[in-house]
């Protein structure tokens, strides 16, 4: 039998909404204003401003995925950012990115500084930048949000995971960095960052599911249902979440080897993360009229933290019109002892002519872990590893505006969320084993 249905939760207020949407529309506004730029807007020789706005569309067979309502369709994945740069002096810029994004319960349009630094180049061997700093993370960490760089709409999420998006981009701190070219070995860059982080919006996908299953685990341990099923408890009303990084640090190396087009890699990040929240539970009966009635409500203060390391290396290949990648990482957690993620894939993508390119990639991620949500029969395996077979496509319809479709083939459900499928916690064969994921999305930059 199923629990029965959770009691409504109050979403936005119409003043945040409002909010959400002002914020949107400014930095559209602003887009449109250089909507007729072949390129960066300059002012003078020292500012340029850029920018992008995109709209996408994902449908799913099977699961909810990324979006809460992806079964049904759903056009709640949009960008919209706008660039600032300024170059005073040959050696020293200064640069901002305010973006607004939607992801389904990510984002939700509240627009926000992506990153803000500045950068203060002495030498080829060494720079330095300050602020909040994209920091090295695989090979394209940094072209994450630069949708106009890749022909693949959704990254591949074993090793570009949209749930940690927040904690993988950028950081409030500083870092080194620097190449040397050293003729016939070749050419090494390198870069070391430190800084601390706070997710902007931690009511996300990713971390309501976080939240969740913590508090479906704890009720369902220490207030087991009555034997005879007239008694049960019942998980309502988040009074809070807050998740942060009080320290991160990493760096990463990579070589571009003689071999021409050939470049290998090795980035790795260790820090902490804190989640702290509040939830309410109730108890439920049913009584001689058979009917379910809430008798006592729980209120739960949680806090807990832990240390991680994400190290992922990397190799690429580009040779004429072909681009051929793989990445491999591996996410330790220290409080964890049941297992650690780790996930990989390989890439190809062709430039087939000037206005069309088409890509493939097969990744793997799998959680290590023989624990999901409390006990799980042997049918439910699937829940810890997910297959994800995808072919894209990029057509550039004008220098500033192109066109992306795809198709992903999914085996496994290690990165379905269960909080974006209704009444999987009570019944896991909600979520299937095999799916597809549809995605479209035009994209407009200057």
């Amino acid at each position: 039998m199923n629990y029965p249905p959770f009691k409504k939760q109050s979403g936005l207020s119409g003043v945040e909404h409002n909010k959400y949407n002002s914020n949107l529309i400014i930095i559209a506004a602003l887009i449109l204003l250089f909507a007729y730029a072949d390129e960066a807007f300059s002012f003078g020789e020292d500012l340029f401003i850029s920018g992008f706005i995109s709209q996408g569309y994902l449908i799913s067979t099977g699961n909810n995925y990324l979006i809460t309502h992806s079964k049904r369709g759903s056009a709640e994945f949009n960008e919209v950012a706008l660039n600032i740069y300024a170059v005073p002096s040959e050696r020293l810029r200064f640069g901002i990115q305010y973006i607004a994004r939607d992801l389904g319960m990510d984002g939700n349009n509240a627009s926000y500084v992506d990153w803000a630094y500045g950068d203060y180049h002495w030498r080829d061997c060494l720079g330095a930048r300050f602020g909040k700093i994209k920091f090295p993370s695989g090979l394209y960490n940094y072209e994450r949000d630069a949708d106009m760089l890749r022909t693949s709409i959704l990254m591949p999420e074993s090793v570009y995971a949209e749930n940690w998006r927040d904690f993988t981009l950028a950081v409030e701190g500083a870092s080194v960095y620097g190449n040397f070219h050293q003729c016939k070995a070749g050419e090494f860059d390198y870069e070391f960052f430190g800084g601390t982080l706070n997710v902007p919006n931690p009511n996300s996908a990713y971390w309501s599911n976080v939240y969740s299953e913590s508090a479906n685990e704890f009720v369902r341990a220490v207030y087991p249902d009555s034997p005879d099923g007239n008694t049960r408890y019942v998980i309502d009303k988040p009074q809070g979440l807050s998740v942060k990084m009080p320290w991160v640090y990493g760096g990463g190396l990579f070589w571009k080897t003689p071999l021409p087009g050939l470049k290998l890699g090795f980035t790795k990040f260790l820090g902490r993360y804190e989640i702290n929240f509040k939830f309410e539970f109730y108890e439920i009966t049913k009584q001689d009229d058979d009917i379910w009635h809430e008798s006592e409500s729980f209120l739960l203060i949680s806090a807990f933290h832990t240390d991680y390391e994400v190290s992922t290396s990397s190799i690429e290949y580009s040779i004429d019109k072909w681009t051929l990648a793989a990445e491999y990482s591996l996410f330790k957690n220290y409080e964890n002892g049941d297992g650690n993620p780790d996930g990989y894939y390989v890439q190809v993508t062709n430039q087939t002519c000037s206005w069309l390119s088409l890509g493939a990639y097969y990744s793997y991620y799998n959680t290590n872990s023989a624990h999901n949500s409390g006990t799980l029969p042997e049918e439910f395996n699937y829940f810890h590893h997910q297959n994800d077979f995808c072919f894209s496509s990029r057509i550039d319809l004008t220098e500033n505006w192109l066109l992306k479709l795809e198709a992903h083939a999914m085996e496994g459900a290690a990165l379905v969320k269960r909080i974006q499928n209704p009444g999987s916690f009570e019944d896991p064969s909600k979520i299937k084993k095999d799916w597809m994921l549809f995605v479209a999305k035009t994209t407009f930059h200057f």
